[in-house]
């Protein structure tokens, strides 16, 4: 049974153009079961306003974005206001990595040294909501005044978050919305891209172990709120000392923490 399944993120490279850059990571497929089946309950809190503006390529026919769609409207409950975030989806070639069968892959549009935040790499559904709530109490502390233009928010040359599913695997996939349906050896689309959707959010790290001396490597990238976040929770470790010598011109990791990964 695989429509039950983990998916790790793998990053697969990273493309830096001036302040802005497309973060890629891929989702991984694992066989490993987790028998867990949540409803959604009929009665619930809605949180704020936030739409998911999608655009297709193609070969996606009518099941098909219905379930992705209907991924869209479980998180749009749950995030706050933010104005409307631009997902492309497509279909494509992908090729095989070492460490499993690659179910998509997402590029987040992300920029460095825009606003206030500039020692951080923003996605921009967060410069989005963050921009959105300093307009609604009329202030403009961290990115309402490093706002080009209207066309900033909406590119569509440049979506927010850009997400390729594995093409050899669209029959792979279940696609049914049904609660009761138990698909056989597939994978379930809408779990899929519920991780793809919240990657795009900025929920991804980069960090990675070094084998050899087991710790954590410091990273020559701007870290996200995430990242920044994760290396902060570590007893061993702070986040301003963790990423203070990370600027844009690094070329080199430059040190490595006493972290034990488990």
């Amino acid at each position: 049974m695989r429509h039950l399944l983990l998916l790790c993120s793998v990053v697969f490279g990273l493309l830096s153009v001036s302040a802005q850059e497309q973060i890629e990571t891929e989702s991984i497929a694992s066989d490993d079961v987790v028998d867990v089946n949540k409803p959604l309950k009929v009665v619930r809190e809605i949180n704020g306003g936030t739409v998911f503006k999608i655009s297709y390529g193609d070969g996606f026919n009518i099941q098909m974005k219905g379930a992705f769609e209907h991924a869209c409207k479980i998180l749009e409950e749950y995030l706050p206001p933010c104005l409307p975030i631009t997902v492309r989806v497509e279909w494509g070639s992908i090729g095989s990595s070492t460490s499993g069968q690659v179910l998509s892959k997402v590029s987040t549009n992300a920029k460095d040294n825009f606003g206030t935040y500039g020692e951080l790499s923003n996605v921009m559904p967060k410069i989005k909501a963050v921009t959105l709530g300093e307009y609604v109490i009329n202030s403009n502390v961290t990115f309402f005044n490093s706002i080009p233009n209207v066309s900033f928010f909406d590119n569509p040359d440049k979506p927010d978050i850009r997400i390729v599913y594995n093409e050899s695997l669209q029959r792979e996939f279940s696609y049914s919305l049904e609660a009761d349906y138990e698909p056989y050896d597939t994978y379930d689309f809408v779990s899929v891209v519920i991780r793809d959707l919240l990657k795009g959010l900025g929920f991804f790290n980069r960090l990675r172990k070094d084998p050899l001396q087991n710790k954590i490597i410091n990273p020559v990238w701007r870290p996200n709120d995430f990242e920044f976040g994760f290396v902060g929770s570590m007893p061993q470790c702070s986040s301003d000392d963790f990423f203070s010598d990370v600027t844009s011109t690094a070329l080199s990791f430059k040190n490595a923490w006493n972290f034990q990964c488990a």
